[in-house]
């Protein structure tokens, strides 16, 4: 154990020395650049190689971290970044570029270095493009031993032939030849200066790890220097097989999704490759032109060329036309055709099912196509992705790329595609604030979302008409007074975007901006799908409709209360139809659940009011037991009074105790509480104290007449302070 214990400090130590270089990455217009964190005190070289460029750090235990080197860029530029196997003096960053590009290199503070890759060639004299001098052997990792790929075992054409002694001497020759060529002649010669040639090529792709080489049977690797002899070494192959096995590089390979399955190559999915922004007509006659070739035949490289520019400019329907009317045979027809529908939103998983995860445009592709954002969504490439696609196409893909990732809770994808939609519009561009207000009604800020909302409907463009819809919205949002030209512009929009993906919003919005101006009927009528569940009509209802348009919306059973409006709102309904005397029907829409004391203590108190007046005091004294509070006191006490049949007093809560006693008939305490209307009343009920009084004829009269005035005036006060039955 203790032995143990001194190996495991050992290595942690060892990892505690190692120093992290981390690389990161962003992209810019012209450039892509690296921030290598190298540390201070670290030494560092930029050079050439024949594919890219290499950069050697000097330190010691430097650990190269690359995990976040791609999270930010794509790979038009540098195409492939690694380390070099770190040593202890040391390590290196090799990049092989994809583009005619150069790299420039600057220290921006002390260990920081920063590698720009951009477009086009160095500038003459650029200390970058001298190559480093080779390293040393000491760096380079041992060989590694290789066993060579299975062979088929059946004889094939050009198989391996024997060392073939000649019979008898060859002629002379004006030129002597190597003893092992003799018997091949001038032939020989050139096949072994080709085999030469072969080997150091092959050698050189080995060295550079983009072959494996396959060693013959019974071959040990010798790590010496020194070749091993073998009863082949002076065979030549004549056929195809060489005994090498080609290896494509691990970064040229496709992508993979979770499952194994491999994603779609970028090149197919890149919209922003396959059209121009401006002149647009013309690019569509040219691409027609060559649709149909000799005797109307379709000419498929045409039809691809042009399938692709309608889905670069955002047509989806007619690029569907186009792939059915010409019958594409195209193996992408169907990446198309899903590419169509998400355009024309009409969203459905098709060949994109899966490819969320990928590290590429299909991600993107992908996230359009789902309902909702998936957990294992590459968030990077989407927002790359996104940053390359046409300026009309990150308009018409943003409010739905910025609703899942809201819906999901992801506020940092959120910015940066807010942030890649911004960038190519000025700021008093109509079109940027109708952006700005639409990120305004996200996060609920109904006054900033106005005021954008009105820069962008002044500007009565194409682009912007629709933003009229969100600003009645608004309007009613913050119970402000929607004018009627709003609502016949609405209408208007409706009519004209019938069938559209706007149809849905536009009926929302008319039918909210309705409800605000108190066009109940229309609004109604706008959704008369759901119409009738809208808890923002409902709200406009309850608050701004007149009774007989209240009353004739609301008095309605049980069965045809909306179950999606919040029970905020159902209680406001309820209150108001108890105001009118409509128990039941209140009753009808505070649900039993919210009947609860303990969860919902104001749609309880609120029920046992509606029983009460319905004439159900035990149910009212059920919901309002335990509770306390002026309201469930006096509910209280009228239900106690209702059940024993005691006059209720009115008042308010100042006459709760003395309803409390009368419900309890305490005579006595009555008579003695001082009330100027119970305390006589009670004492008429009460026996006499002491012996009573004997006066005469005339006397007994006027005591007689005495105490018929006190009992009237007892019974005229009792009833002007008694509530009726």
């Amino acid at each position: 154990m203790r032995a143990l214990a001194l190996l495991l400090c050992m290595i942690w130590s060892a990892m505690a020395q190692a120093a992290t270089v981390r690389v990161t990455s962003g992209e810019h217009d012209g450039f892509t650049r690296l921030v290598v964190d190298a540390g201070a005190g670290t030494g560092w070289s930029l050079g050439a190689t024949p594919d890219g460029y290499e950069l050697r750090l000097s330190g010691p235990d430097l650990a190269v971290d690359l995990s976040g080197a791609f999270r930010l860029i794509g790979r038009s530029r540098i195409a492939t970044l690694e380390a070099a196997p770190a040593t202890p003096d040391g390590a290196a960053l090799r990049l092989v570029l994809g583009c005619g590009c150069h790299v420039q290199a600057f220290e921006f503070r002390p260990g920081v270095l920063v590698l720009d890759v951009r477009d086009g060639p160095p500038p003459p004299g650029s200390a970058f493009e001298q190559p480093l001098a080779a390293r040393r052997m000491a760096e380079s990792p041992p060989p590694i031993a290789l066993r060579p790929r299975p062979r088929p075992s059946a004889p094939y054409v050009g198989a391996t032939l024997p060392p073939v002694a000649p019979a008898a001497p060859p002629a002379p020759l004006p030129t002597v030849l190597p003893a092992d060529q003799a018997a091949f002649g001038t032939e020989a010669i050139q096949t072994e200066e080709a085999r030469q040639r072969l080997l150091r090529d092959l050698s050189d792709a080995a060295a550079r790890g983009v072959v494996q080489m396959a060693l013959p049977e019974g071959v040990v690797p010798q790590r010496d220097g020194q070749a091993t002899a073998h009863a082949g070494a002076g065979q030549i192959r004549a056929g195809l097989d060489l005994g090498l096995v080609i290896l494509p590089d691990q970064d040229a390979r496709p992508a993979m999704m979770p499952d194994g399955a491999t994603c779609l190559d970028d090149r197919r999915l890149r919209l922003a490759d396959w059209g121009q922004a401006e002149d647009v007509a013309a690019q569509l006659a040219t691409a027609r032109q060559g649709l149909l070739g000799e005797f109307d035949h379709t000419n498929h490289d045409a039809l691809a060329d042009y399938v692709r520019l309608l889905l670069y400019l955002g047509f989806g329907a007619e690029a569907r036309q186009a792939i059915e009317s010409f019958q594409s045979q195209h193996e992408d027809r169907g990446i198309w055709a899903a590419m169509a529908s998400i355009l024309d939103g009409e969203a459905g998983p098709g060949p994109f099912a899966g490819m969320a995860a990928c590290d590429g445009e299909a991600a993107l592709w992908a996230t359009l196509a789902a309902d909702k954002v998936t957990p294992d969504a590459d968030r990077a490439a989407v927002i790359r992705a996104f940053n390359g696609l046409p300026v009309h196409l990150r308009r018409q893909f943003a409010p739905d790329l910025i609703g899942k990732f809201t819906a999901a809770g992801d506020t940092a994808t959120v910015f940066a595609l807010q942030s890649a939609l911004e960038r190519p519009l000025a700021p008093s561009d109509p079109a940027a604030a109708l952006l700005r207000a639409e990120q305004a009604l996200s996060a609920g800020e109904h006054a900033r979302a106005e005021a954008d909302l009105k820069t962008a409907t002044n500007d009565h463009s194409r682009a912007t008409e629709t933003g009229v819809a969100p600003l009645a919205v608004t309007l009613a949002a913050q119970d402000k007074p929607v004018p009627p030209e709003m609502i016949t512009q609405i209408e208007a929009l409706l009519h004209e975007y019938r069938g559209s993906p706007e149809e849905p919003m536009l009926e929302n919005a008319l039918a909210i901006a309705a409800a605000a101006a108190g066009q109940f009927d229309l609004a109604f009528r706008a959704r008369p799908d759901s119409g009738a569940a809208d808890p923002e009509i409902w709200r406009l209802l309850a608050r701004n409709a007149g009774d007989d348009e209240f009353l004739a919306r609301a008095v309605i059973p049980a069965s045809d209360v909306p179950g999606t409006l919040q029970p905020g709102l159902r209680l406001r309904v309820a209150e108001r139809l108890l105001g009118h005397g409509f128990a039941d029907h209140a009753l009808a829409w505070i649900s039993p659940e919210l009947r609860d004391p303990v969860g919902h203590p104001e749609a309880a108190t609120l029920a046992a009011q509606a029983n009460l007046e319905r004439g159900d005091p035990a149910a009212a004294l059920r919901l309002i037991a335990g509770r306390d509070g002026e309201s469930a006191e006096r509910i209280r006490l009228a239900a106690r009074s209702a059940l024993q049949g005691a006059p209720v007093p009115e008042g308010g809560p100042e006459a709760a105790p003395m309803a409390g006693l009368l419900a309890s008939r305490a005579w006595e305490a009555i008579a003695e509480s001082g009330d100027p209307v119970w305390s006589p009343a009670a004492g008429r009920v009460l026996p006499q104290q002491g012996p009573p009084a004997r006066p005469g004829p005339v006397g007994a009269s006027r005591v007689l007449l005495d105490d018929s005035n006190r009992t009237r005036a007892t019974l005229d006060a009792l009833l002007a302070a008694t509530a009726a039955p």
